[in-house]
């Protein structure tokens, strides 16, 4: 391997602060490696993933620090449910208006959450349900592969409605109409990256400095050989792919083809739908989106290995594509400040000013998440909305913009 050049060329990153269980198991894979490198998926991978003491399984690091935001210990990205109740609540009455277009308020339904970290997000969503008809055969369902956070989640879900924990979508009882819900779920997922140099496609890497020792120090690398490009990145970007300029980079998710497919079958056989947000483009982008946050700031990625969580925007072209090439029913893609704001946000917002007339703090704080929620400059642009829908339900979902472009509202 070579050192990445133009655009591509970032800096070494001591790991002080990197989690020592965690930064063993990298080095230990650069070691065995053939090229003395690992791709940038496999770092993502064991950082977040690969152990007990990874970011997101939780095990021991998490039992004495807070990944997702929480005060008191070590700060990831803060998501959106995080900032508000409205967020959970305006989702809440999303999926109730979508039950009674679909006629299935009285059926068996199951709510499927994707990730849901400390179950904020689903508190305020069941607290609205159980005040609806539609909490009537409802059941909730936590897609969890941490023990840590299914455990904090626990804590939060009522006892009115039943829920269950589950690995992956596979282990969710096959009936019902289901609701399927993914907030910030798919930009933790581990990415391959690609860049332009010498005439070829090259992968990234990551490998360590060599003649380190304590802690090691850990560089992104390019492959000294062509790297044959994956068959997904020429749906979207076969004209750059065969025009490309030197030091461009590609990133590719292989885990999220595999989601897709698992989230339009689920929306297809149980006839139900699908909403996803989270930060990401509707294909065709290009450019190295790999980003880390620690202690509530961005950071290197390669500097707090374990400890930092690692994020890249996500494709919507990847479900939008294959679910209308098997007849589904695709909306948006459409930013979540506008999403948001067709669904009432701003509504939902002097309700609660209205509530808290005598509590300046909550009215600022209110104010502040609006804001954040919503701004172009914050989240409003950054995150988009995608929804899937059923073949063979003909509805027509809040928060997007309908044929006849009128205003439609939660």
């Amino acid at each position: 391997m070579g050192a990445p050049q133009g655009s591509m060329a970032r800096a070494s990153a001591l790991s002080t602060d990197a989690h020592p269980h965690v930064l063993q198991s990298v080095c230990h894979a650069i070691d065995n490696a053939p090229s003395r490198a690992i791709s940038v998926a496999t770092y993502m991978e064991l950082c977040l993933y690969g152990q007990a003491q990874s970011f997101y399984r939780g095990g021991g690091y998490h039992r004495d620090h807070a990944p997702l935001g929480e005060h008191g210990g070590v700060k990831g990205f803060t998501t959106s449910p995080s900032i508000s109740q409205m967020f959970g609540e305006l989702l809440a009455l999303w999926c109730i208006d979508m039950a009674a277009q679909m006629s299935v308020t009285e059926s068996p339904k199951r709510v499927v959450e994707l990730g849901p970290g400390r179950g904020e997000m689903m508190a305020d969503m069941q607290r609205i349900f159980v005040r609806h008809a539609f909490s009537r055969h409802l059941s909730y369902h936590c897609i969890e592969c941490s023990s840590y956070y299914a455990e904090q989640q626990r804590r939060r879900a009522t006892t009115d409605i039943p829920t269950f924990w589950h690995e992956s979508l596979a282990s969710v009882p096959d009936d019902g109409i289901w609701f399927i819900l993914g907030n910030e779920f798919f930009d933790c997922f581990p990415i391959h990256q690609f860049s332009y140099h010498d005439g070829a496609w090259r992968e990234i890497g990551v490998c360590a400095e060599q003649g380190t020792d304590h802690p090691p120090s850990l560089r992104f690398t390019l492959e000294r050989q062509p790297s044959p490009l994956p068959d997904g990145l020429y749906r979207s970007l076969s004209a750059v792919i065969e025009s490309p300029d030197d030091g461009m980079c590609l990133e590719y998710a292989p885990l999220l083809e595999v989601w897709a497919q698992d989230i339009i079958d689920a929306v297809r056989t149980h006839q139900g739908c699908a909403l996803l947000l989270d930060y990401g483009h509707g294909g065709g982008a290009v450019g190295n989106s790999l980003r880390a946050f620690y202690d509530g700031r961005m950071c290197h990625p390669l500097c707090h290995s374990g400890v930092a969580d690692l994020s890249a925007s996500v494709d919507f072209s990847v479900f939008a594509d294959r679910a209308s090439r098997l007849g589904c029913g695709v909306m948006g893609l459409q930013t979540q400040g506008e999403f948001l704001r067709r669904l009432g946000i701003h509504e939902r917002a002097k309700q609660l000013w209205r509530h808290s007339d005598r509590q300046p703090r909550q009215r600022l704080e209110t104010g502040l998440a609006l804001h954040r929620l919503t701004s172009p400059s914050q989240m409003g642009t950054l995150f988009k909305v995608l929804c899937l829908t059923s073949h063979k339900a003909s509805v027509m979902p809040c928060g997007f913009a309908s044929p006849q472009g009128k205003r439609q509202q939660a």
